[in-house]
Order: structure tokens, then sequence, then C-alpha cells
């Protein structure tokens, strides 16, 4: 008795093997730009929607400035009197710990990063290296929010970043082309 494989054992097997690759590959190929664009997206919507509930928590309006090299937002709370809503708090009161021991303010983060693979639109934006012609995204205490819609592009993929000027949520779409 003959040990080992015949010839046609061995092509079947390289053919079904062929076949399975010819299938998984692309997909498998197809994850990283995947994984990119959803990063892309948690990065950006975490960071405005961490914002809005900054303002609502603290009951001062934050600022939201896309910086002029597109890689961050950078964040400034206002200090104004006249930004703290009329029925909350006082602002001394605001930073004070509840008995649970949960905060009442969110903390103030200055900067959030956008990930690598980001770029923007801004053909209507004369920027510069100067911050205070860069998009600017305002949430206010009461829930509401202003900013322009913007257009980034992901793997080349272009979205649509809007902000609902009424609850402040911040939303992403894929814009066809």
């Amino acid at each position: 008795m003959k040990r080992g494989f015949t010839l046609i054992e061995m092509l079947v097997v390289l053919v079904i093997l062929v076949i399975l690759l010819g299938t998984v590959l692309p997909r498998v190929l197809r994850m990283p730009k995947r994984v990119q664009i959803e990063t892309a997206h948690t990065r950006i919507l975490s960071a405005l929607r961490d914002c809005a509930m900054q303002a609502v928590a603290s009951g001062r309006t934050v600022r939201v400035r896309l910086a002029p090299e597109g890689r961050s937002f950078l964040v400034t709370r206002s200090d104004l009197e006249e930004d703290v809503l009329s029925d909350s708090k006082l602002p001394e009161d605001r930073n004070r710990e509840p008995r649970d021991g949960s905060s009442l303010v969110l903390p103030n983060k200055p900067i959030y990063a956008i990930p690598k693979g980001v770029s923007w639109e801004l053909d209507d934006w004369e920027m510069g290296d100067d911050e205070e012609q860069s998009p600017l995204f305002v949430f206010h205490p009461d829930g509401g929010a202003s900013g322009p819609d913007l257009v980034f592009v992901v793997v080349k993929r272009r979205f649509l970043l809007h902000v609902d000027r009424l609850t402040g949520r911040p939303d992403i779409l894929e814009v066809e082309d």
C-alpha cells in the first residue's frame, strides 16, 4: 500500500484554497479602510458630542474651532456671566462635588485630535495660520448649536459633518459624488 496523496487530490485542495482566498482576501483588504473611516467618524462625533454636553452641564457656551492645520479641534469655554443660564446654579456652585462623588461638570478638554487620513474641504475658508478665520461650532447651554456644514475626506470617500441647530447633535453623512 502506498502512502501519500495523488496529484488530483492535491490539485482539488489547491483549487478549494484559491477559491476561499479569492472570496476572503478582498474583504480582509477592505477592513483597514473601513476601520479608518469608522475611527474618524467616532473621534469627530465624540469630540463634538462631548463639547455639547459640556455646554449643557456647565451652563456656559462652548466654542469648538477647527485648528488651521485641520488636525484637531480647539475648545474654549465661555466664562462670561451673560452666557450662564439664568435658572442654573451659580458658577461657584458648579465646581462643588456632589454627595455621591460624581462630578457636576465634565472635564474641560482643550484639544481633540482628529485622526490621520482626514482631510477637510475648506475651499470657502481663507484660513492661513489665523485661528480666528477657521470654522467655528458654538454649543449653547440650552442644547442648541451653530456652525457650518463641513465636508471631509477619508479613504477617498467624502462625508458631510452637520450639527443640528436645535438639538446640538452632530451627524455625519456620506456625500455622493
